[in-house]
C-alpha cells in the first residue's frame, strides 16, 4: 500500500517539482558549506603559521643576539635540529611548513622548520584544538542542513498537496462542465470561486 502511494505521489507534478527544488537546494546548501569549511580550515591554518612566523623572527633574533633558545609555550615546541641530535625524524625536513599526522607522532601539530646560523630552528605548535573547532563547525553544518532539509520537505509536500487538491477541484469542476453543467461554479478553498459563465 505504501509503495502504490509513493508511486501515486510521484505522478503528481507538485510533488515532482519538490523534489527536484529540495535537490536543487540540498546541492546548493552542501556547495556553500563545503566551502564555507574549507575557508574557515584555511584560515585557521593561516593564522597558526602567521603565529610560528612570528615566532621564528623572535627566535632568529634572540639567537643572533646570543641568548638562549626561547622555551615554548603550552602547546608548542622549539628546537635546534640536526646532526647533534642524532638522526630524529624531524632532520629530513625541507624548510617551511610541514603538518603531522597525529597518529605517527603524538598529537597533530603544525611545524615551521628554518635554516639559520646557528643550526636548523624547529618550532612547532599543538592544532588539535583547531580540529576540535572544525568536528563542531562540521557537526553544526550537518545537523542544521538535516533540520533544514526536513523542514522544507514538509514544507514542499503540504504545499504540494494543497496545490493538487486545488488542481482536483478544479478538473472535478471542468469534468462537470464536460457534461453540461456550465452553471456550477468550482469551489476553491480560501479564494473567490472559479464561475465559467
Amino acid at each position: 500500500m505504501f509503495l502504490n502511494l509513493s508511486k501515486n505521489l510521484l505522478y503528481l507534478s507538485a510533488v515532482r517539482q519538490t523534489l527536484w527544488l529540495l535537490a536543487l537546494f540540498s546541492l546548493i546548501t552542501l556547495a556553500g558549506w563545503g566551502g564555507t569549511y574549507w575557508l574557515v580550515k584555511r584560515e585557521m591554518f593561516l593564522a597558526v603559521d602567521a603565529r610560528l612566523a612570528l615566532r621564528m623572527e623572535a627566535t632568529i633574533a634572540a639567537l643572533k643576539a646570543g641568548h638562549p633558545l626561547p622555551p615554548p609555550g603550552n602547546g608548542q615546541r622549539a628546537e635546534i635540529i640536526g646532526d647533534a641530535w642524532g638522526g630524529t625524524w624531524e632532520e629530513n625536513w625541507s624548510e617551511g611548513f610541514k603538518t603531522v599526522d597525529p597518529e605517527s607522532h603524538g598529537p597533530e601539530m603544525r611545524y615551521l622548520v628554518q635554516t639559520t646560523d646557528h643550526g636548523r630552528v624547529l618550532l612547532g605548535e599543538n592544532i588539535e584544538r583547531q580540529d576540535e573547532l572544525r568536528d563542531i563547525l562540521t557537526g553544526g553544518m550537518q545537523l542544521s542542513l538535516l533540520a533544514t532539509l526536513m523542514t522544507t520537505c514538509i514544507a514542499g509536500f503540504w504545499m504540494a498537496r494543497r496545490a493538487q487538491a486545488r488542481l482536483n477541484t478544479i478538473n472535478d469542476g471542468l469534468a462537470q462542465v464536460a457534461q453540461g453543467q456550465l452553471d456550477c461554479p468550482i469551489k476553491l478553498d480560501g479564494r473567490d470561486d472559479l464561475s465559467l459563465l
